[in-house]
């Protein structure tokens, strides 16, 4: 025990005692409170997620119905060309829902949009740039642009052939860090001759796509060594083209 000069016991308050207590007490109560806001803050996630979920199961219940009734009214087969490449655009459209749901529907990162569209033709396709985080709507409009870019490149581009290749860099303006400069290059495939006689289906959703949903362009160039498409983006959110990190995205698809 300590003890006073003298030898003696020093004398305990009543009031020292009470005010102890009450800091006791207020502790108790502020650890009470914080638990109870965790508790809270943990039980309206679990509702978020829930809701992102079923709405994310509704979505692919829909485009489930729209492929039914494309498929009963346009048949397949020769009698409908077009069924194969329109089921192909739902699945592409789906992949992008369940990208954006992992991230509660947030933002999606651009390489990881590119990584998912390219991950079939493996080290014959090649990405780079910095990380940028796209808003849900620019996400699901340049899934469906490389999904166009990538078809057209399996059927008639770079990845036609075994040793065909594509690469997609990217970079960020730094003076306006809300727009984005795409590049896609082909090239391995067969030779080009110039540009097609008529534009398909693909090009004009390509344009569209750049056009209302991400205010931007594409310019293709249909060089003799392959395609080149230079495309535009502005972002739509000033907060999704923050970058989330410092080191640039390198992957092989």
């Amino acid at each position: 025990r300590i003890m006073a000069a003298g030898g003696e016991m020093p004398a305990q308050t009543s009031g020292g005692l009470r005010e102890i207590g009450e800091v006791r007490e207020a502790l108790h109560a502020a650890s009470n409170q914080l638990r109870a806001r965790e508790a809270g803050e943990k039980r309206a996630a679990a509702r978020q997620q829930l809701m992102i979920n079923e709405l994310n199961h509704r979505v692919k219940n829909t485009l489930a119905t729209v492929q039914s009734l494309a498929l009963q009214s346009l048949g397949r087969g020769e009698a409908a060309p077009g069924f194969d490449a329109f089921n192909e655009r739902l699945y592409a459209l789906a992949r992008a829902h369940d990208l954006l749901t992992r991230t509660v529907w947030e933002s999606a990162d651009l390489a990881e949009v590119v990584r998912q569209t390219l991950e079939p033709y493996g080290d014959r396709a090649r990405c780079e740039g910095p990380p940028a985080a796209l808003p849900p709507s620019a996400a699901l409009a340049l899934s469906m642009v490389f999904h166009e870019l990538a078809t057209n490149a399996s059927k008639y581009g770079g990845l036609s052939t075994p040793n065909g290749r594509v690469e997609v860099t990217w970079r960020r303006d730094p003076l306006d860090p809300r727009h984005l400069a795409l590049r896609w290059v082909e090239s391995g495939g067969p030779k080009l001759d110039g540009p097609p006689q008529r534009k398909g289906f693909g090009s004009r959703l390509i344009a569209a796509s750049l056009r209302s949903e991400l205010k931007g362009e594409a310019v293709f160039e249909y060089l003799p060594t392959g395609l080149v498409c230079a495309l535009s983006v502005r972002l739509p959110d000033p907060a999704g083209a923050q970058a989330l990190g410092d080191e640039p995205s390198v992957f092989d698809a």
